[in-house]
């Protein structure tokens, strides 16, 4: 009887850590949805970069010549990045002329494709690198897509971890209160 015990206590601990396992992984390789651990209103961390064409773009010039930025955190293997690629670029087109500037920042995609995505989606607005990681940590990016608006006093406005299906509607809100769009 005190064999049989052992035994299934043993089957037991082992299926209890399997599943805790299978949890952690399934939570680890999730991508967090919804708001960003950034505070409203809070000075938005200050950075530069390079273009695939090796023009230096810094944020801050960005911010002072437009009315917003939205910095989109992406990777050409993300599958939801790529879905949404084609929308950043319909967002860009129909607000640029009220002052939007979209800055795509991506880390460990290779180049070539990153290159294909833009040909392939004729993207307009800034895609840049981030080569040593700064602009990733500064932003607590965990996870991509990941999204953050920030206005001409490098203020973050809004700021939102996965697919940003409401971005349209903020933007539409923010330039009419603005009178423009």
């Amino acid at each position: 009887m005190k064999i049989n015990w052992i035994k299934y206590s043993a089957i037991f601990l082992f299926l209890v850590s399997f599943l805790i396992i299978h949890i952690y992984l399934k939570n680890l390789t999730k991508a967090p949805e919804g708001k960003l651990n950034l505070n409203l209103g809070s000075t938005a961390p200050p950075f530069s970069g390079m273009t695939l064409s090796k023009d230096e773009v810094k944020l801050q010039d960005i911010a002072k010549k437009n009315k917003l930025v939205v910095i989109n955190f992406f990777e050409s293997w993300c599958g939801p990045c790529m879905q949404e690629m084609p929308d950043l670029q319909k967002t860009y087109s129909n607000f640029k002329n009220s002052g939007l500037e979209i800055l795509a920042v991506f880390q460990s995609s290779s180049e070539e494709s990153v290159k294909k995505m833009i040909s392939k989606n004729s993207i307009e607005f800034l895609v840049i690198r981030d080569r040593d990681d700064y602009i990733f940590k500064a932003y607590g990016i965990d996870g991509v897509p990941a999204t953050v608006v920030v206005d001409s006093n490098m203020k973050i406005v809004r700021s939102n971890s996965g697919v940003d299906i409401g971005l349209d509607p903020f933007l539409s809100d923010y330039f009419m209160k603005k009178g423009k769009k």
